[in-house]
Formats: C-alpha cells, structure tokens, sequence
C-alpha cells in the first residue's frame, strides 16, 4: 500500500536560514511589566538591532494566557511596531511562523538605512 503525502517527512528548506532573525528579544521571566516598561525595553531593542544594521528580529511576547487581566505585551508591542511603521523604522512585522512560537512571538523587519 502507497504512503499517503501526509506520512511522508517533509523535505528540508535549504533557504529557510535566510529569513531567520538576527536576533530575538524575549519577555518571558522579566515580571510584572507595565505599558511603559514594555515599550521601553522593545524599543531599546529595536533601536540597538538598527543600530547593529540587523533587517530582521523577533520579539517574543508569550501569549497572555497566564496573565489575569488578559494580555499586556502582545497589544502594547504591537502597539509600538505600528507607530514605528508609520515613522518608517519598521517596514513590516507579522507573527512568527508557528514552529517559531506563532501568536507568541512577532517577526519585525527594520528600516536599517536611516536617510
């Protein structure tokens, strides 16, 4: 009997590093953080990774699913990639692949050429 496609192992991208981040920034294990602290710490980063001329991060923000009130970092770090799309630092941002942490991580990529 023929393998069906889905039990086949799924071949290898020899591409994929090539879209991988430079770096990542997580928010796991850092408190209790308010909107302020968050936007601080994720725009320190961005601004380094700029500064370092990385086109491509992430920031791992969890899902909120542990947090009482529902969550805090994912909404305020969108927040901020949204402002700094529109000032043209970040030229896009999306969740990250699923094997890469999906709704809890967001892949940015930055403007690394300041005019």
């Amino acid at each position: 009997m023929a393998k069906k496609k889905k039990d086949r192992p799924r071949a290898e991208n020899r591409y994929a590093h090539l879209n991988e981040p430079k770096a990542s920034f997580d928010f796991h294990d850092r408190g209790v953080l308010s909107p302020t602290d968050i936007r601080r710490l994720a725009r320190d980063f961005l601004e380094d990774a700029r500064r370092r001329g990385w086109a491509r991060v992430r920031i791992i923000t969890g899902r909120g699913r542990n947090s009482a009130r529902g969550p805090v970092v994912r909404p305020t770090v969108l927040g901020l990639l949204a402002g700094l799309q529109r000032d043209g630092i970040v030229l896009d941002y999306k969740s990250a692949r699923m094997d890469a942490g999906g709704d809890g991580a967001v892949d940015i990529e930055l403007e690394t050429n300041p005019q």
